[in-house]
């Protein structure tokens, strides 16, 4: 089978969508099938790219370096226009994002192909301000959810009840995300004896509230108060990245410490309210 996909980012690209769509990549090349995988990635590398698996390959060489803006899209949507007519005969084009409906869908009917769009989270909960996309997406047939609940929401406003879903969860490469062989010594590292923990591990971005951070905050003075030993660890990296900052982290008291996350997945004493 020929597949391509459009997509925003991927190899070099940071963030839980990219590692979806990696994982995605390597999984159609890896399967008994042996299918032909073309990418059109729209976005440059943030970090030094890995290399493709067998199988995969680019329409077109994405940007060298991580740009957005008007020119960025543009030029995407030339090149994929002109590369995917150029391959010719596609058995399925794949969305990466339903944001890319308006290329994607016109591409799937230009060469035959049947389409399949991705949703990931919060994109897919509601009305965008893309109304030519949600309007494809009202209709679209084959949709790849990575769960039943954004599923259910997308349901929820665009009424399509015609629509067949396929369920692929978010994966953890276990290899590098484990717990330690001595979970005492790390948490007399960090400083977290006799605590008992709620971790949340993430984007730090003060324009991501519904990630859930704020809400934690919110309500820790009450979980304290019935459970005196809770500590709130918060892990990653973003736009917002001091213990006392903007957005949903304005909460922290002065004694908040960075949140961090080692390349390895090991980390550094965290961020955390007392």
């Amino acid at each position: 089978m020929r597949i391509a996909i459009l997509l925003d980012d991927a190899y070099g690209g940071r963030g839980g969508i990219a590692q979806f769509n990696r994982d995605f990549i390597e999984a159609c090349c890896t399967d008994r099938a042996r299918h032909e995988v073309v990418l059109f990635q729209r976005i440059g590398a943030q970090e030094s790219p890995a290399p493709l698996p067998a199988g995969a390959r680019y329409g077109f060489h994405p940007p060298k370096t991580f740009r957005y803006g008007r020119n960025v899209s543009i030029r995407y949507v030339l090149l994929s226009v002109f590369s995917v007519l150029r391959e010719g005969r596609f058995d399925l084009i794949v969305c990466g994002h339903l944001y890319l409906l308006p290329l994607a869908a016109p591409l799937a009917a230009a060469t035959g192909a049947k389409l399949a769009t991705v949703m990931h989270g919060v994109e897919a909960w509601g009305p965008s301000r893309h109304r030519l996309a949600d309007m494809i997406a009202r209709r679209v047939r084959n949709i790849i959810s990575v769960s039943g609940h954004t599923y259910a929401w997308f349901l929820g406003w665009s009424g399509n009840r015609n629509s067949r879903p396929f369920f692929i969860p978010n994966t953890v490469d276990v290899d590098r995300f484990r717990a330690p062989l001595d979970t005492a010594a790390l948490r007399s590292r960090l400083g977290l004896e006799g605590r008992r923990i709620i971790l949340t591990l993430g984007r730090l971005s003060s324009q991501e509230r519904y990630k859930g951070y704020d809400e934690i905050l919110e309500v820790l003075p009450r979980v304290r108060q019935a459970h005196p030993s809770v500590v709130y660890v918060v892990g990653g990296d973003g736009r917002t990245t001091r213990g006392i900052g903007p957005g949903p982290f304005s909460g922290l008291s002065a004694r908040g410490r960075q949140a961090s996350l080692l390349p390895d997945g090991r980390p550094f004493p965290p961020c955390r309210t007392r």
